[in-house]
């Protein structure tokens, strides 16, 4: 087919159960509903810790964190459990600080994914998230069309949100 039309063959694969769409749909919908610690495990280990040191980085003098070993720390978000009270408060806060940076059309779920693949790099696909109106994409008196970027990265636990954009995360103190 051409680079513009899908046969129904590829339009089924890339909506099919264990795609890296559905992967991205599924994480998008649960976050949503249930927040980021629902979808924490279905978030790359790297951008896990990266969000994680970015978490301590900035919050180094809080009680709770300036006394503790960074990297026993960041172990502890990063393999966080609701049972933990105080990892799941993190998890609170940092989906507190995801929505504040999310635009409102995302938020609140009036978004859809397009049927061409992005393949980024082996192991790598980037999924578009494009403003919705009534089913329809969002178009804006200008013609501009608004997208939010899930990179997704096929592991030996199937498809996992990588990154927010289209750069994958480099962890350390700081995290890049």
């Amino acid at each position: 087919m051409s680079d513009e039309q899908q046969s129904p063959e590829e339009l089924t694969a890339h909506f099919a159960q264990g795609s890296p769409a559905v992967a991205a749909m599924d994480w998008v919908n649960g976050f949503l509903s249930s927040g980021l610690g629902a979808v924490w495990a279905r978030t790359d280990p790297d951008l896990r810790l990266a969000i994680t040191q970015t978490f301590i980085m900035t919050n180094r003098a809080h009680p709770e964190i300036a006394r503790q070993d960074r990297d026993r720390l960041a172990a502890r978000i990063v393999h966080a459990e609701r049972s933990d009270g105080w990892t799941g408060g993190v998890l609170d806060h940092l989906d507190d600080e995801f929505r504040k940076g999310m635009p409102a059309w995302f938020l609140g779920g009036r978004c859809g994914v397009p049927s061409q693949p992005g393949p980024v790099t082996p192991g790598y696909e980037l999924i578009l998230f494009l403003e919705t109106s009534d089913g329809r994409l969002r178009v804006d008196r200008a013609g501009w069309i608004r997208v939010q970027k899930l990179l997704m990265h096929h592991t030996a636990h199937g498809w996992l949100v990588a990154s927010f954009g289209e750069e994958i995360p480099t962890p350390g103190w700081p995290p890049r």
